[in-house]
């Protein structure tokens, strides 16, 4: 039997499907995966996957979508329906429509997740999956590949990972934050490292070290960035992928919190949350004017928070 996982982005939910995916793979012989193409290089370090197909929308081939027994849907939005439903495959799962992120992708599915026990997306996800195989999966495993890479695993080695970006401009904290939050770390005698993702975070990065004698980092791969949170210290971060990673990897994680719930997508293992006590938050909006939430979070308090993560 095999199986086809349609989950094409983003990073952290990747992250947020592995342990379904990992209970899928106990059960089926093949497990497949579609993805985005800005995905396919976090797709490509998940252990144990058959077969890995470039999301056809995007360029990738339609015929690898056929010839599965079974389709899942994680993604839950009209496309990623719509290409489960292009599969032609006889069992085809997903979402209902109160549960799914666009209500009609549930016309595509010919079987469908009703509800399910908690409140976090990984649980949410492996609810689906315990539909797919009839019984109970509830177990947080994250089956990735950690490649060795001896020049980033040297330059990441006993330092603080803080990073500055995310994909939504309302989750990220302005410079000056992260340049209080590095400073206060330094008086503490623990290295800092600023990791970014594009231009714009870049200069946040430059400008935050400035402030507190931290490093900036160079640009990563996915693949890169994966070797480093693994040989880092651990990870501070707004609700991104490099949250999530680090706690899918084991590693001390501190999420910062604004636009959105932690009970829903926040970092689990050792772990902690800092979030807004403003009314507005969490509001989910991508953009803000102002960002408050993220303007009140307190430097000191982020670094006690995720000492006391390191230091049990």
């Amino acid at each position: 039997m095999r199986a086809l996982i349609v989950k094409l982005s983003s990073l952290g939910d990747i992250i947020h499907t592995l342990p379904a995916y990992n209970c899928l793979r106990e059960e089926f012989e093949k497990v497949g995966w579609v993805a985005s193409r800005r995905s396919l290089e976090l797709v490509e370090a998940v252990e144990g996957l058959g077969e890995v197909i470039l999301n056809p929308l995007e360029g990738g081939n339609w015929s690898q979508l056929r010839g599965w027994d079974v389709v899942v849907d994680f993604q839950g939005l009209l496309k990623s329906g719509f290409l489960t439903w292009a599969s032609r495959s006889k069992r085809r799962f997903g979402f209902s429509s109160k549960l799914a992120r666009e209500p009609l992708a549930s016309l595509f599915y010919t079987d469908r997740l009703k509800e399910f026990r908690g409140t976090h997306v990984i649980e949410k996800n492996l609810a689906l999956s315990s539909l797919v195989l009839g019984r109970d999966c509830f177990r947080w495993e994250f089956p990735l590949r950690v490649e060795e890479n001896p020049e980033v695993e040297e330059w990441f080695r006993g330092k603080i990972i803080l990073s500055v970006g995310a994909s939504w401009q309302s989750k990220r904290l302005p410079p000056d934050k992260w340049g209080e939050i590095g400073k206060e770390f330094e008086k503490r005698g623990y290295r800092t490292i600023f990791l970014w993702g594009t231009s714009s975070e870049r200069k946040e990065a430059e400008e935050a070290a400035r402030m507190s004698g931290g490093e900036v980092s160079p640009f990563l791969s996915i693949r890169e960035v994966i070797s480093a949170v693994s040989a880092s210290l651990g990870a501070v971060s707004p609700d991104s992928f490099v949250l999530h990673l680090a706690s899918a990897l084991g590693k001390p994680a501190l999420g910062i919190y604004g636009p959105t719930f932690p009970e829903r997508n926040g970092p689990w293992g050792r772990a902690a949350v800092i979030s807004s006590s403003l009314p507005c938050a969490p509001c989910w909006k991508r953009k803000c004017k102002t960002r408050d939430c993220m303007r009140e979070i307190q430097p000191a308090e982020v670094v006690e928070n995720f000492l006391s993560l390191i230091l049990v």
